[in-house]
């Protein structure tokens, strides 16, 4: 989405159709397959409630939610449910409040209100209980969030290791000149002194970008 100098988004048509796309793939009907996903897989794989509402318009995205607020009320078996005012409510509630979710967390957090895994509801779907639930749901969020930044970080570590080079390594590499590419002639006299006065393992092309000033 693009803002005009005004601050009001414009919003393309290829850009209206993928959000409904969203929607579509995640809908009442499609649940038990996205909602059986990994949450960790399901963060920052999806757009947020707000850049859909800002696509598709708040009515659509509401409409969504209560759709699968109902569906939810129909698989537990629910004796006393809300009226559709109530649903329609309860659906602004949790846009207002968790509209930076994005889809597929959402889809999750119905899918396990369908599990029973958090309030347990009696036969009556009451809000509080959605409410409540998805402080519980919130988390497990920080721990699945938490869960791939260690494993994003690990492998961010395996790849700099398989980078590096050792110390004698480079001094090879340095004196049989496959890394001239790297070095400028007139700084090939510096990386040699630092061949000299280094110990430790390196990534001798990060060292080279370091010098030259790259990153």
């Amino acid at each position: 989405m693009q803002n005009h100098g005004n601050g009001t988004a414009v919003v393309t048509p290829a850009q209206r159709v993928a959000m409904e796309r969203f929607l579509t793939l995640c809908s009442v009907d499609t649940v038990q397959k996205t909602g059986a996903e990994d949450l960790a897989s399901c963060i920052d794989s999806a757009p947020s409630l707000h850049a859909v509402v800002g696509a598709v318009g708040r009515p659509r995205l509401l409409d969504w939610l209560t759709g699968h607020l109902k569906a939810v009320a129909e698989f537990v078996g629910a004796r006393r449910t809300l009226d559709e005012r109530q649903m329609a409510v309860l659906a602004e509630i949790l846009y207002n409040e968790y509209g930076w979710l994005n889809v597929k967390e959402l889809v999750v957090f119905f899918y396990r209100l369908k599990l029973g895994k958090y309030v347990e509801m009696y036969g009556s779907f009451d809000p509080s209980v959605v409410m409540r639930s998805m402080q519980q749901f919130l988390v497990e969020r920080v721990t699945a969030v938490r869960r791939k930044e260690s494993a994003e970080q690990r492998a961010a570590r395996q790849a700099d290791r398989s980078r590096c080079v050792t110390y004698d390594e480079y001094r090879r590499m340095l004196a049989a000149g496959e890394l001239d590419h790297l070095i400028p002639p007139d700084r090939r006299e510096f990386f040699c002194e630092l061949a000299q006065s280094h110990r430790t393992p390196y990534d001798a092309a990060a060292v080279c970008r370091r010098v030259n000033g790259g990153n």
